[in-house]
């Protein structure tokens, strides 16, 4: 079973917690908040980490 964390509006310190309890899978649906999401955890090396894309596909 998967389970993916939405963390949509969430900032990326919160994502940090949450690996640091074991949660790798990560849901979007915003493409810009993904890509930023994506850049942040590369500089912060968070390498484990595996982005979903939910739902519909949403912008600003």
């Amino acid at each position: 079973m998967l389970l993916v964390a939405v963390s949509k509006t969430h900032p990326i310190e919160d994502i940090v917690a949450a690996m640091a309890a074991g949660q790798r899978d990560f849901g979007e649906n915003r493409l810009e908040e993904l890509w930023t999401k994506v850049e942040q955890a590369r500089s912060l090396h968070l390498d484990a980490i595996r982005w979903h894309m939910i739902g519909n596909i949403q912008s600003r």
